[in-house]
């Protein structure tokens, strides 16, 4: 007896369900990813500047201060004095080098100097001296 064969045609299908939900995911996490980035960077009056560059290398570590007229130091969100401010800076160092970290200090342009000073001799302290101040593009 002879036995015929058999051809199967398979049909593939793309499941959507799946897709949906990975495209929600990546909403979702792009939504919170923005909402950090806002934290860090807060609604100031920077100072003026008739010059300026931008950082050469985006992608080194960077710890963004924001410095408000009345002395309030603000990181991440989060209030801190100079003191701890100096402690973060310490455990960021334990997992980098003080050539790979960069400081953004962004101060209201009301604020006086004797306030951003401390965080500046708290960078040295630490050997950082890759310092760059926010100002906004002076229009005169």
């Amino acid at each position: 007896m002879r036995l015929r064969k058999r051809i199967q045609l398979h049909s593939y299908q793309i499941g959507i369900a799946p897709l949906i939900d990975v495209v929600f995911l990546l909403i979702i996490f792009f939504m919170v990813v923005s909402q950090f980035t806002q934290m860090e960077i807060e609604a100031l009056d920077l100072p003026p500047a008739a010059q300026g560059e931008r950082p050469s290398d985006p992608l080194k570590k960077q710890i963004i201060l924001n410095v408000h007229q009345e002395g309030r130091i603000q990181i991440d969100g989060q209030d801190h004095s100079v003191d701890s401010f100096e402690h973060l800076l310490q455990s960021k160092l334990q997992q980098t080098t003080p050539e790979d970290l960069r400081i953004l200090i962004r101060a209201d342009r009301q604020t006086p100097w004797r306030l951003v000073r401390p965080l500046m001799e708290a960078c040295a302290r630490n050997a950082i001296h890759q310092i760059h101040y926010a100002v906004t593009e002076d229009t005169d």
